[in-house]
């Protein structure tokens, strides 16, 4: 079982924990539990930026990861790489904490 929300390109027969739920609560909850996976090497800005500065940041970083020297200094390196555009990573934060109360409270305790 895969600890993400989605699958690995390389894993594609390997089930995520979301494809293992019962429910659409436990999908939920599941999804919150796992949505680290594709936040840990997230680069964050400070709350209160203004969108324009945002944009900015997101095109400057898609950029960077289609630099040639960047990915062949990566390749070197034997480090996977996938990252993810600014925008496609906003959708899995709001995909991943957008949740019910009640959901929420319940993986709350079922962490504990």
């Amino acid at each position: 079982m895969q600890h993400t929300q989605t699958h690995h390109p390389e894993l594609l027969d390997v089930p995520a924990i979301v494809d293992l739920a019962k429910d659409e609560e436990q999908r939920q909850i599941f999804a919150l539990l796992s949505g680290g996976a594709a936040l840990g090497t997230a680069l964050l800005a400070p709350p209160g930026l203004t969108e324009r500065m945002a944009a900015a940041l997101r095109t400057a970083f898609d950029a960077a990861m289609r630099d040639p020297a960047l990915l062949d200094e990566v390749r070197r390196s034997n480090t996977d790489i996938d990252p993810l555009s600014g925008g496609e990573l906003s959708k899995v934060v709001e995909r991943t904490f957008n949740i019910e109360a009640g959901v929420l409270e319940r993986a709350r305790k079922l962490s504990q």
